[in-house]
């Protein structure tokens, strides 16, 4: 055995109160919750979900977890949708708040000890709302949650003022999170660029802010009359960003340096 695995839980997965069918010529178990979902425990993981139903897939040692979708969304519109989204994974990590967020579906492979999470719309840590690529999160020992690549941060998620794009995302806890992405920017000719924010993170008031730099060879303009190169931050509660730095004005005068 593993000397760094000794102290785990032996136990892979538990559950309670569901009717188990299992077939060993065909080499798969199915479980179905008697009580609608049914909270599976992951000890190893620090984490428990609510299902409906799983599989166990023998020959692969996976299982494979399900949850129904609720059929009363089903008339209401997709933002309302969002915004009643109920979650069925939670973090019992003690360090981690009761990080929680929607899977319908996920797999749980019992060799690797790792849940793999589909479907996922967002998930929220503190002001913001995370959209991992793909819908897909990892969870591995202890409640660790694998780096989230390419995933879309919208800051904050009541204002929705600023978005943030193909960012490199950690997050940590419920309200713990840091990441790096590129910030679509407009000016007032709606031309757009991208200013890079390499710190993103959460401030003593659990709001998220980035800090940024914006150098001469990147050709960046406030608008059509005035460049700009220097430092650039972003409040998530403010709907607009901050520059520091120096301008140049553009204009055809020839009496005059630009």
């Amino acid at each position: 055995k593993d000397p760094a695995n000794l102290d785990e839980d032996p136990l892979a997965f538990k559950t309670d109160n569901v009717t188990a069918h299992v077939d060993f010529k065909e080499r798969f178990g199915e479980f179905t919750s008697n009580a609608g979902t049914s909270v599976v425990e992951f000890p190893v993981n620090k984490y428990i979900c609510k299902i409906d139903k799983f599989t166990w897939l023998m020959d692969s040692d996976d299982v494979e977890m399900s949850k129904a979708e609720n059929p009363e969304q089903d008339d209401i519109s997709i933002e309302a949708a969002i915004n009643t989204i109920e979650p069925n994974f939670y973090s019992i990590h003690p360090k981690q708040d009761s990080l929680q967020f929607l899977a319908p579906k996920a797999r749980f492979n019992l060799k690797e000890k790792a849940i793999y999470c589909k479907d996922i719309t967002f998930i929220e840590v503190a002001d913001a709302r995370i959209a991992p690529d793909s819908g897909k999160v990892t969870i591995r020992r202890n409640a660790k949650m694998e780096t989230l690549n390419n995933s879309l941060i919208v800051a904050n998620y009541i204002t929705q003022y600023h978005r943030i794009e193909k960012a490199t995302t950690n997050i940590f806890a419920r309200r713990s999170y840091e990441s790096k992405g590129e910030y679509p920017y407009f000016d007032s000719d709606s031309n757009r660029y991208t200013i890079f924010f390499p710190a993103i993170s959460l401030d003593t008031s659990f709001q998220t802010v980035a800090k940024g730099k914006i150098s001469i060879s990147d050709s960046f303009r406030l608008g059509p009359q005035f460049d700009f190169y220097g430092d650039v931050a972003l409040k998530a509660a403010e709907p607009h960003l901050t520059f520091k730095g120096a301008t140049r004005i553009n204009h055809d005068c020839e009496r005059f340096e630009r």
